[in-house]
């Protein structure tokens, strides 16, 4: 069992982490509880709330003994720390708590979360810090970050992945306006020696890949899979292309937007389309070059933002101008990605007959 005490000011969002916590544990198949403890009604009054994840029925609501004690203002620590059991822990945000647990018998750490946040552009995000702490210590793992500086989910299993996002996506009420679109990066698992492919813990051959990307694409509803095999696998791409039905099979490291290794794929029947980056391709003309033979024989050309990119980026004009009807933006983590969708929307917005594509009747699911 854990009995866990989360407490702070109004406003920092203590009871919402209580929340959180609380759907984790039911979700993990946990008994749990959530009470919130309001003092003056407003925000900067203290707050707290008590959160129980048990494997067995819930007495009681209440903790009036936490294993786990979260606090994010001074006043709390001096109120509930002597209420801590012993052996237990205290989560302390020592942006806010200018001195430290007198305890000995407990296990006490120090997370300068507000000052994280605010560092990181995440003002009033200092609970969700101080969760990944906890979630660290009690899991032996912490939330992880990409090398594009996105969340990761905390598996290596895609089907773990997908029905997470699939979950979110359930629960917001958005199924029926939202799908995949999956980056492979399968070169990146490649090896050349065996030439085999790294997936679930195991070497797999490439028709092990193609069958298991089959089977995805007939569990989840994906726009497109980019990637799906090694940027030489001519023959893996042309026989996924003949195998996988209920998406678009799309290249990007295979192709790298030049217009030959394009015209190969298409003789071949290997790919539906693929990521046009001017940067790989290195010149503007080229690339518009790749778009006119992909618009001329039926493929798709999708523009795409870099990881690490800048505000303005060419790529949606040329998304707008080139009419595309897909865009490869990654997740909405930063700025430079958020401004590509603003730039998308004021451009429908203001510029008549500039439209959202409907994508309704281009995708295979």
């Amino acid at each position: 069992m854990a009995g866990i005490l989360l407490a702070g000011f109004g406003g920092q969002g203590i009871l919402f982490a209580g929340k959180q916590l609380t759907k984790a544990g039911m979700e993990a198949g946990k008994n749990v509880s959530w009470l919130p403890s309001y003092g003056p009604e407003m925000r900067g009054g203290t707050c707290n709330c008590s959160v129980n994840i048990d494997d067995k029925p819930i007495g009681s609501p209440l903790v009036t003994a936490p294993d786990i004690l979260i606090v994010m203002n001074l006043p709390s620590l001096d109120k509930f720390e002597r209420k801590v059991v012993p052996g237990g822990c205290v989560f302390v945000d020592s942006s806010l708590v200018p001195k430290t647990c007198e305890r000995t018998d407990i296990r006490a750490y120090y997370i300068p979360a507000t000052k994280l946040a605010d560092e990181a552009g995440l003002k009033g995000l200092a609970n969700v810090i101080m969760l990944g702490k906890v979630i660290r210590e009690y899991t032996g793992s912490e939330p992880r970050v990409g090398g594009s500086f996105g969340w990761c989910a905390p598996s290596e299993d895609p089907e773990v992945c997908l029905n997470l996002i699939q979950k979110a996506i359930d629960d917001c009420g958005y199924t029926e306006q939202c799908a995949f679109a999956l980056d492979c990066a399968m070169s990146e698992m490649y090896d050349r020696e065996s030439k085999t492919y790294y997936l679930n813990g195991k070497q797999v051959t490439t028709d092990e890949v193609i069958a298991y990307v089959k089977a995805l694409t007939e569990k989840y509803n994906f726009v497109f899979i980019e990637d799906m095999l090694d940027e030489d696998d001519w023959d893996g791409f042309e026989k996924a292309h003949k195998e996988i039905t209920r998406t678009f099979i799309i290249a990007d490291d295979f192709t790298v937007s030049n217009p030959e290794r394009i015209r190969k794929a298409y003789a071949r029947n290997s790919i539906d389309g693929f990521i046009l980056k001017p940067n790989q391709v290195g010149t503007i003309s080229e690339a518009l070059e790749s778009h006119r033979f992909a618009n001329e024989h039926g493929l798709f050309s999708i523009t795409s933002g870099r990881s690490g990119g800048v505000v303005g980026d060419v790529v949606m004009d040329l998304a707008v101008g080139l009419q595309i009807p897909f865009i490869k933006n990654g997740c909405p983590r930063s700025g430079e990605r958020i401004d590509k969708l603003n730039f998308l929307m004021r451009v429908k917005d203001n510029y008549p007959g500039c439209h959202m594509a409907k994508i309704d009747d281009i995708v295979k699911f």
